[in-house]
């Protein structure tokens, strides 16, 4: 949440501008004829999720360059086509940038940033796409504003279901640890008894 407030809006962005030229984005205002393009939307399978993404195009038939800019999303393509965040709301032309960052619980909760690659480069060989270096993905949002605060809610579930999920690891540790102490001291006293003239336990 803080780093969204720390970086830099972009307004005016076309499809086609350089991603390089905003990397230190935490939110995009794009043209108004941009938008996900569903004709190319794919998605990346775990078998519990489903990672989503479809580039941002101006809705040309044909799309000559590399794709700059990705709208991604879980669990919201698929049979009904590309869904994610407000793609469907008329006034939405916003962009909230997804960072490429891990957190504590990223090795047993997995790297979503990974899996949206993923779900990239199914598009990219499903329809001859180019994904540009450095592209950058965003959730399309109509509010930048509001999206923010219902991200950090989302968040702090995500931080949530982490914990009870690492919450009987916790407790297996906790309920042994007297006796893994009690074992170290009865170890440290039979060498003792070993060493002549030490003092008995």
């Amino acid at each position: 949440f803080w780093a969204y407030k720390e970086r830099q809006e972009y307004s005016d962005v076309a499809p086609n501008d350089p991603a390089g030229g905003v990397a230190d984005a935490a939110a995009l205002y794009f043209t108004a004829e941009s938008s996900p393009d569903k004709r190319f939307a794919s998605s990346f399978g775990t078998g519990s999720n489903t990672y989503c993404a479809a580039p941002i195009t101006a809705g040309e038939a044909v799309i000559p360059d590399a794709v700059q800019y990705w709208a991604v999303g879980l669990d919201c393509c698929g049979t009904r086509g590309f869904r994610c965040d407000d793609t469907l709301v008329d006034g939405a032309h916003a962009g909230l940038v997804v960072y490429n960052r891990t957190h504590a619980f990223t090795e047993w909760m997995g790297d979503d940033f990974y899996r949206y690659e993923q779900a990239v480069g199914m598009s990219v060989a499903r329809y001859g796409l180019r994904a540009a270096d450095g592209h950058i993905f965003v959730r399309w949002v109509e509010n930048p504003d509001s999206a923010r605060f219902a991200f950090l809610g989302a968040t702090a579930l995500l931080w949530l279901k982490a914990s009870l999920q690492s919450l009987p690891i916790s407790i297996l540790l906790a309920l042994g640890a007297p006796a893994a102490a009690r074992n170290a001291r009865e170890t440290v006293a039979s060498k003792a008894q070993l060493i002549p003239g030490s003092p008995l336990p």
